[in-house]
C-alpha cells in the first residue's frame, strides 16, 4: 500500500488503530505475564532437565511489578547426586532498556537464603551436568572462538550480577573427597555498585575473614576489587594446599576490569591487578617460602577466533623493576606458544634489589655497579618442534661487583671443603686443594680424560661464557616431546654452582639462582675455566660414595688417573649422568653393553679431530674395559633393581645433541 496517496485522516485512523492494537497486546499480555512467564520457564526447565539429566525445580514463578518477578523457591541439582543451589524467595528487577536490545539483564536481586554446595567424591559429583549435555543433534564438531566465548562471558557476568544486591543469608561449600572449605556471607550487600563484604572462610581448623572492597558499573562493564583478611595479618588462599601440596597467601590483592571490546579485529579486555606481599610455597618452587613484596600490572588481553595473546601494552611493574612482557597461545591449526620479554638498559641494582626473598640466597645483599638488558623470545609449534626458537640474553654495560653478598664467589681459587649432599642430607665432606691425597691439578690429570668428560658433558665449555642455548634448546624439545622433564641444559659451569654454591633440590628458584650465578661467574671472569675444570674433575660423584678422577680410576681400574688409557677415559666420561648405576653398563658377562658402540666411536672421533688421541689410538679404542678395582664387586653383588638397565644407554647423547666440539686449546683468563 502506498500511503502517500492516501488522504491525511485516513492516515491518522490507520495509526490511531494500530496503536490500539498495540495497547490491546500489552494489556493482554499484561494480564497474563505471570501465566506466560510460568509457561516460558516450565518450558526452559524442562528441556534443561532432559538434556542434562538434571532435577531442577522453579516454583511459582510470577510478577509483582512490571519488570519485578519472584520465585519462590529455586532447587539446582543432578538426578544422581546432591542439591548444587538452593536459593528461597528469589526477587529480580530487570534492566527495561536492556531488555528492548535483546539483553535479559538484572538490576536488582533480594534473596533470603542462597546455598551453594558443591561436591565430590569416588562417586562422582554434583556439577559437571551443567555443561554436560545428553542431546544428540548437538554438534561437537563446532567451537565458538575464544573473543566469542569471552564477549559472553562479560556480558552474561556483567548483565546478571545487579548494581544492588541484598541476600540475607549466603553459605558456599565445596567438598572435595571429605576435604571441605566452607565460606558464609551473614548479609551480602550490594548497592549502587558500591561492595563492601565480609566473607568467613573456614578450612579444616583455619578460619579466615575476608573483606571484600570495590565497584561494579555494569554500563561500563567495568569492576574492581581489592581483598584482604580482617582477623590475621595475611589471608591464606583456600584449597590451594589439599590442591596442590603448596601455600599461597597474601597480605592484599586487587583486580580490576577497565574496559572491553573488539579493537582491530580482536576482543581486547583491558585491566589492572595488584598484590603486596604475596607468599609462595611449595617445595617444587623453592625449598623455602618465597615473598614477593610489591607488584601491579596494567593488562591488556587479546582474544581471537583461536588464540589468546597478552598484549605488549602490559606493563607489569615488580620492586623496583618494569618490563612489558608479551604471550601468545593459538590452539588452531596447530598448538602454538610464544613468550617474550624485551628490557633495555637499566640500573643493574634494581635487578638484585627486586629479588624475592626465600629465593638467591646466594645473591642476597649482593651490590652492583653498572647497566643490565635483557632479551628473551620462546616460540614453539607443537607439531614443528624442530623449528622450536629459544632465545635468552642478559648484556652488561660498565657492570662490576662493588660488594659480594652472602657468598664470594671466587673463594673456590683457593684450596676450599666441598660437601656432597645426597637427596639433601650431607653425605661425605672433603678438601678441594694439595692436602686432599686424592686431589688432582688439572696438569696431572690426562687430557683424553679431560676432553671425553667435556666431549660427553660440555662439548664448548673452553668457548661458551657458562650457557650453551643450542643445549638448552634441544632439551627443551626433547622435553616438551615427553611431556614430563628427561633432560637437562646445564653446562659444566652450571653443574659446578649448583653442586658447589646452591642447594641440590631440584627447584625452579635454584635453576633460576643458577643461572644468574653462572652469569656472574663467566661475565666477571670470577673462576678461571682452568679452575672450573679442575674442580669439576675433582668433586663430581664417580661413583657409590666415589668422588673425583683418581679416586674413580683406582675404584674402576686400580690404578691411579694418569694411567687410564683413552677406552678408560671415554667409559669414565660415560657414567658421570648415572654414577651409582654404573653395573648397568655391564652385560652378564662382565663386558660392556652393546648399545655403547656408538657412544664410543662419537668421543673418539672427536677426540681424534682435536689432536687429543693418534690415529693408531683411535683404531683401537672399542667398547670394553677391565674391572680391577672394588668397582668389580658391585657387577657379582648389584644392590639395586636391575630393571634400568637400559636407562644409561638411553641417555646417551647422539652426535645432534652433543655441543659443537672446539678447535683449539683451553683459554686462560
Amino acid at each position: 500500500m502506498d500511503f502517500r496517496n492516501l488522504p491525511w485522516k485516513k492516515i491518522r485512523i490507520i495509526a490511531l488503530c494500530i496503536v490500539a492494537g498495540l495497547i490491546a497486546i500489552s494489556i493482554v499480555l499484561f494480564a497474563f505475564r505471570s501465566s506466560i512467564l510460568d509457561h516460558m520457564v516450565t518450558k526452559k526447565v524442562t528441556s534443561f532437565n532432559e538434556s542434562h539429566k538434571a532435577d531442577v525445580q522453579v516454583i511459582n514463578p510470577h510478577f509483582t511489578g512490571i519488570l519485578t518477578i519472584n520465585f519462590d523457591k529455586i532447587v539446582i541439582k543432578p538426578i544422581d547426586n546432591d542439591t548444587l543451589i538452593n536459593i528461597d524467595n528469589l526477587k529480580i528487577k530487570i534492566n527495561p532498556f536492556r531488555l528492548m536490545m535483546a539483553r535479559l539483564s538484572i538490576t536488582k536481586m533480594n534473596a533470603d537464603n542462597i546455598n551453594i554446595n558443591v561436591l565430590r567424591d569416588s562417586t562422582g559429583n554434583n556439577y559437571t551436568f551443567l555443561y554436560k549435555t545428553t542431546r544428540k543433534d548437538e554438534s561437537t564438531t563446532t567451537s565458538t572462538s575464544y573473543a566469542r566465548r569471552v564477549e559472553r562471558l562479560l556480558d552474561l557476568f556483567f548483565d546478571i550480577l545487579p548494581s544492588d544486591i541484598h541476600i540475607k543469608r549466603f553459605n558456599a561449600s565445596i567438598s572435595s573427597y571429605g576435604h571441605k572449605v566452607s565460606a558464609t556471607v551473614p548479609r551480602f550487600d550490594i548497592s549502587s555498585g558500591e561492595v563492601d563484604l565480609q566473607a568467613r572462610v573456614t578450612e579444616n581448623d583455619s578460619t579466615t575473614v575476608f573483606r571484600f572492597v570495590g565497584d561494579i558499573n555494569t554500563w561500563l562493564n567495568s569492576a574492581s576489587m581489592k581483598v584482604y583478611a580482617t582477623n590475621t595479618p595475611r589471608a591464606t588462599i583456600p584449597f590451594i594446599t589439599y590442591k596442590y601440596h603448596a601455600k599461597v597467601a597474601f597480605d592484599t590483592l586487587a583486580f580490576g576490569i577497565d574496559g572491553s571490546g573488539y579493537h582491530r579485529g580482536k576482543y581486547q579486555v583491558k585491566g589492572d591487578a595488584m598484590f603486596n606481599n604475596l607468599y609462595i610455597d611449595h617445595r617444587k618452587i623453592a625449598q623455602k617460602e618465597v615473598v614477593l613484596e610489591k607488584g601491579n600490572f596494567d593488562y591488556v588481553v587479546n582474544f581471537g577466533k583461536d588464540f589468546i595473546e597478552l598484549d605488549s601494552a602490559t606493563v607489569v611493574n615488580f620492586n623496583r623493576l618494569t618490563f612489558n612482557p608479551y604471550a601468545k597461545y593459538r590452539s588452531k591449526p596447530n598448538r602454538f606458544v610464544a613468550l617474550s620479554v624485551n628490557k633495555d638498559f637499566f640500573p643493574a641494582q634494581d635487578l638484585f634489589s627486586s629479588l624475592p626473598d626465600g629465593i638467591f640466597s646466594t645473591v642476597k645483599g649482593l651490590e652492583v655497579n653498572g647497566e643490565l638488558s635483557y632479551h628473551l623470545k620462546f616460540e614453539a609449534d607443537w607439531n614443528n618442534l624442530k623449528n622450536l626458537v629459544f632465545e635468552s640474553d642478559l648484556q652488561s654495560r660498565d657492570f662490576s661487583i662493588r660488594k659480594y653478598g652472602e657468598v664470594v664467589y671466587p673463594y673456590i681459587n683457593a684450596p676450599f671443603q666441598y660437601t656432597f649432599y645426597d637427596n639433601g642430607v650431607p653425605s661425605r665432606t672433603f678438601s678441594v686443594g694439595p692436602d686432599n691425597p686424592n686431589f688432582r691439578s688439572l696438569d696431572q690429570i690426562p687430557r683424553v680424560l679431560q676432553y671425553a668428560v667435556m666431549f660427553s658433558e660440555d662439548g664448548n665449555f673452553f668457548g661458551h661464557r657458562g650457557f650453551l642455548i643450542d643445549a638448552f634448546r634441544a632439551s627443551l624439545i626433547r622435553n616438551i616431546q615427553a611431556g614430563r622433564f628427561v633432560r637437562g641444559g646445564s653446562t659444566i659451569s652450571m653443574q659446578l654452582v649448583k653442586n658447589i654454591y646452591l642447594s641440590r633440590n631440584k627447584t625452579i628458584a635454584r635453576k633460576l639462582e643458577e643461572a644468574l650465578v653462572t652469569w656472574l661467574i663467566e661475565r666477571q671472569h670470577l673462576v678461571s675455566k682452568n679452575r672450573m675444570m679442575e674442580i669439576y674433575l675433582n668433586i663430581i660423584e664417580w661413583g657409590p660414595g666415589i668422588f673425583g678422577a683418581n679416586e674413580a680410576a683406582e675404584f674402576y681400574f686400580g690404578k691411579s688417573v694418569s694411567q687410564v688409557t683413552p677406552s678408560e677415559a671415554i667409559f669414565m666420561a660415560s657414567i658421570i649422568p648415572r654414577p651409582k648405576k654404573f653395573y648397568y653398563s655391564f652385560s652378564d658377562s662382565g663386558s660392556l653393553r652393546s648399545h655403547y658402540t656408538g657412544y664410543y666411536h662419537l668421543i673418539a672421533s672427536k677426540l681424534l679431530r682435536n689432536g687429543i688421541i693418534t690415529q693408531e689410538e683411535f683404531d683401537g679404542i672399542y667398547p670394553h674395559v677391565s674391572l680391577n678395582g672394588l668397582a668389580s664387586m658391585y657387577l657379582r653383588h648389584p644392590v639395586e633393581d636391575p630393571a634400568d638397565t637400559l636407562l644409561i644407554g638411553n641417555e646417551i647423547p647422539t652426535d645432534a645433541e652433543l655441543p659443537t666440539p672446539i678447535q683449539e686449546e683451553p683459554e686462560t683468563y
